[in-house]
C-alpha cells in the first residue's frame, strides 16, 4: 500500500470510529434507542477499525523513507511481525463474528488478558487521536498560510522526529505489557471489607446482625472455577447471619453456572442465602440460568419479597430481577416498575432489605422507604483515576453510574455498592475486588 493509500485508510477509519462514538454518546444521553444486535456489531466494528487504523499508521512509519539505522530486511521483518501481532489481537473478534463466540476461551489466559487490554488501549488511543489529529491539521494550515517557505522543525530534525514516532508506535505495546503484568498479579485476588451500618429502624433485638455481600463473580474466562474455593473459605470464616448475592455469577457462558451454584451451596449462614440475577447471567441462555438458580437456591428472588423471622423479629427481604433502565422501556418495566411489583404487599412498618444487581434501583426503593439496598454491577468503576470513597469519583464508572462504590444515603434509606469479586476485564485500577461484611447497628 502506498503512503497516500495508508493516509486515506487512516482518515476513513477515524471518521467511521467518530460516527460510532457519536451513536454511543446519543445512547448515553437517551437521544437514540438501544438495539442490542446492532450495538454488538458496532462495538466489534469499532475494535476492528481501531486496530486497522493503528496497523496502517505503524506500517507507514516502518516504510518511512527515513528509516534510520534499520536495514530494508529488518524493516520487512518488523512489518511482517507487526501484521501477525495485529491479526492475533483481532482473532477473537473474527471467531465471534463467525459464530464461534466461546472458541477463544481455549486461548492461554495470559493471551486472553493481553488481547482484552490491547483492544481497550486501541479504543482509547483513537478516541484521543481523532481530535488531536484534527487540531494538528488546522494548526498546520494556519501556519502554512502565515509563514511560507520557513523550514519546519520536522524537516530540520528528521532524527528527532523518527525517535518520537518510534516512541509513539511502541507505547501501546509497552503499556499493554505492563497491564498484563498487573492482570496476572490481580488474578483471583480480593479483599475483605468490614462495614458498620447505622440503621435507625432496625429492631433492637437485631442490632449486631451481619450480612456477607458478594457480587459479580463472573465465573468463566478470567475468574476461573479454581478461584472459587478461596472465596467459599473466606465467606465461611466470616460466619455472617445472612449471605446476600447480587448477581453476575457467570461471565458470559451458562456452562459455568453449575460451578457457581456449587460454590454458593458450600457457603454457610445462620439465616439463609438470598440471590438475585445479573445481566451477565442472562447473556448466554437466560432460561437455563434462571432454571438452575431457581432449582438450586431456595431464596432466589425474582421480583419477589419474603418475610424472614430472626430472633423473634420479622424483617422483609426483597430481590429484583435485572433491569437496565430507570423507567419502563419496551418489555422491560424498569427499576421503577419492578420495585412497584415487588413491594406491592410490603408492610411499611417492617425493616426491609432489598437486593438488586443495578445500583440505580436504589432511587425507587428509597422512595418506597426500603431501609437497606445492596447492589453490585459497577465493579467499583473498574478503571478509576480516584481511589475508592472519593467524594467526586473520576474514571470509567463516572461515565455510566450515579452510584459507583460504597455507601449512599437518602433520608433513612441506605445503599451499599460493592466492587465485586471477579472480573469481566482483567485489570482493576483504584477499584479492588472485594467481599463485604456489614454489621447492622
Amino acid at each position: 500500500m502506498t503512503d497516500k493509500g495508508s493516509v486515506l485508510l487512516e482518515r476513513v477509519t477515524l471518521i467511521l470510529i467518530g460516527l460510532i462514538l457519536a451513536y454511543f454518546l446519543g445512547l448515553r444521553l437517551d437521544w437514540l434507542p438501544l438495539f442490542w444486535g446492532a450495538t454488538f456489531l458496532l462495538i466489534a466494528a469499532m475494535l476492528v477499525l481501531a486496530n486497522v487504523f493503528w496497523w496502517a499508521w505503524v506500517d507507514r512509519q516502518l516504510r518511512s523513507p527515513n528509516p534510520g539505522p534499520r536495514s530494508p530486511t529488518c524493516r520487512r521483518w518488523l512489518r511482517l511481525g507487526w501484521g501477525g501481532f495485529m491479526l492475533a489481537m483481532l482473532s477473537p473478534l473474527f471467531l465471534m463474528l463467525s459464530g464461534l463466540r466461546s472458541s477463544w476461551d481455549a486461548y492461554p489466559l495470559a493471551l486472553i488478558e493481553l488481547i482484552m487490554v490491547w483492544h481497550l488501549l486501541m479504543v482509547l488511543l483513537v478516541t484521543l487521536w481523532a481530535p488531536l489529529a484534527g487540531l494538528r491539521t488546522a494548526f498546520r494550515r494556519v501556519r502554512s498560510a502565515s509563514v511560507a517557505s520557513v523550514p519546519t522543525q520536522e524537516s530540520a530534525n528528521p532524527s528527532r522526529r523518527e525517535l518520537l514516532l518510534r516512541a509513539i508506535a511502541a507505547a501501546p505495546i509497552i503499556v499493554a505489557g505492563g497491564s498484563l503484568g498487573l492482570a496476572v498479579w490481580q488474578r483471583g485476588r480480593f479483599r475483605v471489607r468490614r462495614v458498620s451500618l447505622r440503621m435507625p429502624r432496625l429492631p433492637d433485638r437485631l442490632r449486631g446482625l451481619t450480612f456477607t455481600h458478594i457480587s459479580d463473580l463472573h465465573v468463566g474466562r478470567l475468574f476461573r472455577p479454581e478461584h472459587l474455593s478461596r472465596l467459599v473459605d473466606t465467606v465461611n470464616q466470616l460466619k455472617s447471619d445472612i449471605i446476600a448475592v447480587t448477581g453476575d455469577l457467570v461471565d458470559h457462558s451458562a456452562d459455568f453456572m453449575l460451578a457457581a451454584c456449587d460454590a454458593l451451596a458450600q457457603m454457610d449462614s445462620r439465616c439463609g442465602r438470598f440471590v438475585v440475577i445479573g445481566n451477565h447471567d442472562l447473556i448466554d441462555s437466560p432460561q437455563e440460568a434462571v432454571r438452575e438458580l431457581d432449582h438450586r437456591e431456595p431464596f432466589f428472588l425474582m421480583d419477589r419479597m419474603l418475610p424472614l423471622l430472626i430472633d423473634g423479629e420479622t424483617i422483609q427481604i426483597a430481590g429484583l430481577f435485572w433491569s437496565r433502565y430507570d423507567e419502563a422501556r419496551g418489555l422491560d418495566p424498569g427499576h421503577a416498575g419492578r420495585v412497584a411489583n415487588t413491594l406491592a404487599g410490603a408492610d411499611s412498618n417492617r425493616f426491609t432489605i432489598a437486593l438488586a444487581h443495578h445500583p440505580h434501583a436504589f432511587d425507587p426503593l428509597a422512595d418506597r422507604g426500603v431501609d437497606l439496598t445492596l447492589a453490585g454491577h459497577t465493579h467499583g468503576g473498574q478503571l478509576m483515576l480516584t481511589p475508592p470513597g472519593t467524594r467526586t469519583p473520576i474514571g470509567g464508572g463516572s461515565l455510566l453510574f450515579r452510584y459507583i462504590w460504597g455507601e449512599y444515603r437518602r433520608g433513612e434509606s441506605v445503599l451499599q455498592v460493592t466492587s465485586g469479586v471477579g472480573n469481566w476485564f482483567p485489570v482493576r485500577i483504584n477499584a479492588p475486588a472485594e467481599i463485604v461484611q456489614y454489621q447492622l447497628v
